[in-house]
Order: C-alpha cells, then structure tokens, then sequence
C-alpha cells in the first residue's frame, strides 16, 4: 500500500476545527472511498484509528523512510475520506507523515493495520445546530476510544423514550424531533458495546463541543457506562491491534501550505457543510433498531487544481 500527504482542512466526517494540542494531535488521515474499512465501517471509517508503518522494501516508494528504524510507523485517526485515491491509498497529514519519511517525497509505501483507538480523554459531543425541543439537531460523536467508530446513537430526554438519531454523511448524527432537555445519550460501537452519559445538553438550543464523562474501554465486550478516562490523564496502555495480519498499501501526506490550512485549527472541510435534511420521523424504544432511510447527498467535494488534483496534496 501507499501513502500521500494532503492538505489538513479537508474533513469530510465533520469534526469540525481540530485541536493540535488535543488528540489525535492532528495525527489524522483520509480512507480511500474504495478502502475496504471505509465500506464496512457503520461511518465510513470515521474515528477508527490505524497503525502505519514506512516500508524500505518491495514497492513502487519504497526506501523512502526515516534512517532510524524506530522512527518510521505512526498511529492516526480517520478524519477524511479519499475519493480520488485508489483502494490501497490513505492520504495523512504532512506533520504526521513526517515522522516516518521526509514529507517532499510526496508517497511512500506501507503496512497498515486497524488498532484501538488510545483516547486520554472522554467522548464529547458536537453539537453543530439545535432548535430545541421539537425541532431538528445535528450532532458529531468524537473521542471514541477502543474501536473508534459509532454505530448508533440515542437521546433520551426528561420524558421520553430512547430515541435512534440518523447518520445522515460522515460521522454526522440528526432527527427533526429533539426532546424536552435534559438529553441523556446512549452511544454504541461497531461491537454493540453501548455507554450510557447523562444531561449531556442541558439546556434547550444549546449547541458546541459538549463533555459526556464516558467512554469505552480498551478489551472489554460489557457494557458500560462509568467513566473509562478521567479529563487530563494521561495516555493509555500501549497500542493493542484488532485480528488479522497488516495489510499493504502508499501512503501521501496532507501539505500545510495552502489557504485551507491555519496553525491553530485543523480538520474543517473547506466546503460548507451539507444542508439540513428534511426533519426524519421520530423512533422510540430500549433497545438500538435499524431503519432505513434514502441516501443523504454527499460532503461538499474539496476543491481541486487545474490539473484534476486536490489542493495541497504533493506527489513525487
């Protein structure tokens, strides 16, 4: 497989401005649409976390890694996807691919494998539009540690049932029937593996970047619903690989010095985000339940050059 740099403002899964003093510290990267994790995945790959590693031989970029042997494999979060990359393509951020190989080379080539996701915090909620109860909300579940990807999320407020929101694109979740606040949430994984966080909106309309107290833990298939990080610790435990063997690919890397790209922020689709989705019917019930609803047009695509590439990526 091989790996490109890209530019750092392009987010299709919608976390919005990411923090480089926070994780994943912008050590992020985009899934090719045709990537066999973006197509299982319940959010087409959004927050799985992957395990990359520079390789000196047997490829079409290869030998092009650090001299330092230890310095030359990287862990990042899925942010983005990858329409113009080919299957065994992901697309990092340049700073990132800069500490497995001098980011002027453009590709290189790789192994990856799919790993828990080691998150130092809990999973906050980003609420983008609200307008109250009985109106429409959109929403991003962020943070996710152990597997990384949602499945399912639900609300609950002061007197209703649990209610299935829909993922309308990305990591992006909406119903057209919020409930009276406060709104509790129950969040599952690709495992089925729920938590349960209370008043996470406490007020009605409120929107931002909201704090849940919870998240999953790293190798455990129960349910849970006490905190698994407390705000401020430290990292995790080493990083833990799901089954199967790496697989092979290129990566490129995000570049840093176009217009879409600040110093303080990172992670923001230079398009604007998709407009609301007409209100969808409201769903009730304990337990998770499937329903099918039409497919949501997709994220705005990023912009791209004359020559049919994608600003800011560099190729060698």
């Amino acid at each position: 497989m091989r790996v490109s740099h890209g530019d750092c403002g392009q987010g299709s899964c919608g976390y919005g401005i990411l923090d480089k003093s926070k994780w994943p510290y912008w050590s992020v990267g985009a899934l090719s649409t045709s990537n066999i994790h973006y197509g299982q995945g319940p959010v087409r790959g959004c927050g799985e976390c992957f395990e990359v590693e520079c390789q000196q031989s047997g490829g079409q970029f290869a030998g092009r890694c650090n001299q330092d042997s230890k310095a030359r494999s990287v862990t990042m979060m899925i942010s983005d996807s990858c329409p113009e990359c080919e299957g065994d393509h992901l697309d990092i951020q340049a700073l990132t691919f800069n500490k497995m190989a001098p980011m002027a080379l453009g590709r290189i080539d790789i192994k990856y494998r799919r790993v828990a996701c080691q998150v130092p915090q809990n999973l906050n909620v980003i609420v983008d539009e609200n307008r109250g109860a009985g109106g429409w909300i959109r929403l991003q579940v962020k943070d996710a540690a152990n597997r990384g990807s949602v499945k399912n999320v639900q609300i609950k407020g002061s007197n209703s049932n649990w209610q299935t929101l829909n993922n309308v694109w990305g990591a992006s979740w909406e119903t057209g029937q919020v409930p009276a606040t406060p709104l509790d949430f129950r969040i599952q994984d690709d495992q089925g593996i729920d938590v349960t966080a209370y008043s996470v909106i406490k007020s009605n309309g409120q929107t931002g970047t909201l704090p849940t107290g919870v998240n999953f833990q790293i190798g455990t298939g129960s349910n849970q619903s006490l905190p698994s990080f407390a705000s401020g610790s430290s990292a995790g435990p080493p990083v833990s690989a799901f089954e199967g063997p790496p697989q092979s690919g290129c990566v490129s890397a995000f570049s840093t010095d176009d217009s879409t790209s600040s110093s303080d922020g990172c992670g923001q689709s230079s398009g604007s985000p998709p407009s609301p989705s007409p209100p969808p019917p409201s769903s009730s019930g304990s337990s998770f339940k499937s329903k099918p609803s039409p497919p949501p047009p997709p994220p705005p695509p990023p912009p791209y050059n004359s020559k049919g590439r994608r600003l800011g990526s560099v190729q060698a």
